[in-house]
């Protein structure tokens, strides 16, 4: 089997983006003005950020935790 770099992050990265999501949504609820709250959950889930939350929960496998430890 060859290994696609590119292909592995994406997956993996993308596995990480739907957990965060999902914890984003039971930590800040949907409000009004809907407009205001959608600008700001953008701004945390943009492109990009969630490289740090996959890089917390490999950490915290590494040294053998739990990922469900590492993310609230």
């Amino acid at each position: 089997m060859v290994l696609n770099l590119d292909q592995y992050l994406n997956e993996e990265l993308g596995e990480t983006s739907v957990k965060v999501k999902k914890i984003l949504d039971e930590v800040i609820p949907q409000k009004k003005p809907d407009i205001l709250y959608e600008a700001s959950r953008h701004l945390i889930i943009a492109g990009g950020k969630m490289l740090r939350p996959y890089v917390v929960i490999k950490s915290c496998e590494a040294v053998g935790g739990d990922e469900d430890t590492a993310l609230p």
